[in-house]
């Protein structure tokens, strides 16, 4: 089972983790891809996401909780810098290529405001403060299934 870039859908990572567990099987694998802090955002930062310091954890740390919730963290990998602002690009540029396309779209006015409002902040801010990180984990056979989340 995956869970990419979504834990927010369930509240934290651990909760997703939660959710995933009643989807694998004893032995089974769940695979998280979640955003990590590479180092303390700014103020301003925090601002534009709306949120504080909690919303993420380190890369470490986000390992060490999923172990804590009773899953064993097989592999991690953190994205690269290349990787992750080539992501931020095509995301920016699919945006922007969709309202061309779509000028008569009523959301596109917004979705322009706010996708170069993002594109913005993570040039300002973001780029080398919030990293990407995948972590697989072993689902152990002593762990209990809630059943379906």
């Amino acid at each position: 089972a995956m869970c990419i870039g979504s834990s927010a859908a369930f509240g934290t990572p651990t909760d997703a983790m939660d959710g995933l567990r009643g989807l694998v099987a004893s032995g089974g694998y769940a695979l998280l891809g979640e955003g990590y802090w590479q180092k303390r955002p700014s103020p301003e930062y925090l601002e534009f996401l709306g949120g504080d310091e909690t919303v993420y954890a380190s890369h470490d740390q986000t390992g060490s909780q999923l172990e804590a919730a009773g899953w064993e963290v097989v592999a991690t990998r953190e994205v690269t810098q290349d990787e992750w602002d080539s992501y931020e690009d095509t995301y920016a540029t699919n945006i922007e290529a969709f309202v061309r396309a779509n000028p008569d779209d009523p959301d596109a006015p917004a979705m322009l405001a706010r996708i170069r409002r993002w594109r913005d902040a993570y040039l300002k801010w973001g780029r080398g403060t919030l990293g990407f990180g995948l972590y697989l984990a072993r689902r152990g056979s002593g762990q209990v299934s809630p059943g379906p989340a």
